[in-house]
């Protein structure tokens, strides 16, 4: 989507009254081609390609601001460690769980950057005080953040502009690398989750399909009780896919009231 085209889209929904909810970093640079693999580099060992990150997250929150789009979901990018990249790919090779020792390497090795990420998040949530910043889980044990990473930003950080947006396929894999269990991160987390991104997985690690077509659970445990569901599926999926996945959410929304 080229810059016309994005401009195309947001008028089509401010002239038909259909309200954005949310926003996922980095969403501008993105839709216009431009370079957005920097979002993965906040946790970067380059102080250069950290301010490229931060410059794309603000980027994203000015976006927000301008469309009034009350939730932008954020990526806290990966550690750039070699050793710990190298030992999860043998876990994901192995297809058992992370040993102890991996655990701690990574706890150890992620400290520096999120105390700075609190201090980042602050920053923007001062600036931007009418965008809430929604941290996304993630898939892999070397992205940011793990559980009790999350806990510790959200302990650092305002309850109002600052918190959790739930990805339930990413939950999964990450209780398959680690142990921990999915439904750690609703009763850890609590009242600052703020939305989920709702899809079917497989057991193999697929991602963002259409519901009922992978061989995922779900349920309660996996959907939760939040403010916002939202549909992530492939666009590749033809509409007929999508159509039953909303029709599901809805029967499983009423189900769970």
């Amino acid at each position: 989507m080229n810059a016309k085209a994005l401009d195309i889209a947001l008028r089509f929904t401010k002239d038909n009254n259909v309200k954005i909810n949310s926003a996922h970093a980095i969403v501008r640079s993105y839709l216009t081609n431009r370079d957005n693999c920097a979002a993965d580099y906040l946790c970067s060992e380059s102080v250069k390609k950290r301010n490229e990150a931060e410059y794309l997250v603000n980027d994203s929150l000015e976006f927000c601001a301008e469309n009034n789009i009350p939730f932008l979901v954020l990526h806290l990018g990966q550690l750039e460690s070699d050793e710990i990249i190298f030992a999860e790919k043998k876990v994901l090779e192995s297809k058992h769980i992370a040993p102890l020792g991996l655990m701690k390497l990574r706890e150890r090795y992620g400290k520096e950057h999120v105390y700075r990420l609190v201090e980042t998040i602050n920053h923007w949530a001062e600036i931007y005080p009418n965008t809430k910043i929604a941290i996304e889980n993630r898939n892999r044990i070397s992205q940011v953040p793990m559980l009790n990473e999350l806990q510790f930003i959200l302990q650092h950080t305002k309850s109002s502009h600052v918190g959790h947006w739930h990805d339930m396929a990413h939950a999964r894999a990450f209780e398959r690398l680690t142990g921990i269990k999915r439904s750690l991160w609703w009763s850890k987390i609590g009242a600052r989750v703020w939305g989920n991104h709702v899809q079917d997985s497989k057991f193999d690690y697929s991602e963002h399909l259409p519901l009922s077509f992978g061989d995922d659970q779900i349920d309660k445990n996996s959907l939760g009780k939040t403010q916002f569901w939202v549909l992530e599926v492939s666009s590749e999926h033809p509409e007929s896919k999508l159509k039953k996945s909303i029709s599901i959410l809805n029967d499983m929304r009423y189900s769970l009231c």
